[in-house]
């Protein structure tokens, strides 16, 4: 009869653990209506300065609907070197699905085919968690859709605790 409660409180003990470790270094940026944020891997052996995750936001949007689109290396659509994150907008992906006539940047979402994140920082000069570096977004239109857009960001650095 105790062994409900013993499996139970396991449970929390694992999932508790597991949100804790789940954390990863990257950026927060924000710029004039426009929120991105990337996350880099965890796992060492692929490379902790690599980015896993891109999340773009409209902060204008109200809440529980600011999320534009999430980008994944796993699944070939973002790709990093060093400070400077490269998105592949696919609008084939659900998660994008439905998102094409919402405003991003200056454009439709729907119009725009790359977006680029160059972060003014080199890791051989370091920042601290919560430090700002200046930035920028170039969202590269579809075809016939216009030239590229140049949105200034400031990103601060976050770090996971350890």
């Amino acid at each position: 009869m105790m062994t409900k409660p013993i499996i139970f409180t396991s449970t929390i003990i694992s999932l508790l653990c597991a949100s804790a470790s789940a954390v990863a270094d990257g950026w927060r940026c924000r710029g004039s209506n426009l929120s991105i944020q990337v996350y880099d891997h965890k796992d060492p052996s692929i490379g902790t300065r690599t980015a896993a995750k891109m999340i773009i936001a409209d902060p204008t949007a109200k809440f529980g609907s600011r999320t534009l689109a999430i980008f994944d290396d796993g699944a070939g659509t973002l790709l990093s070197r060093g400070s400077k994150y490269y998105a592949n907008v696919d609008l084939r992906r659900n998660d994008i699905v439905g998102m094409n006539g919402r405003n991003f940047g200056g454009t439709k979402l729907g119009f725009v085919d790359r977006i680029t994140l160059d972060v003014y920082f080199n890791f051989s000069n370091p920042l601290r968690n919560g430090e700002d570096a200046a930035g920028s977004v170039t969202i590269i239109r579809r075809r016939g859709m216009g030239g590229p857009l140049n949105v200034p960001v400031t990103c601060t650095r976050h770090l996971a605790k350890r």
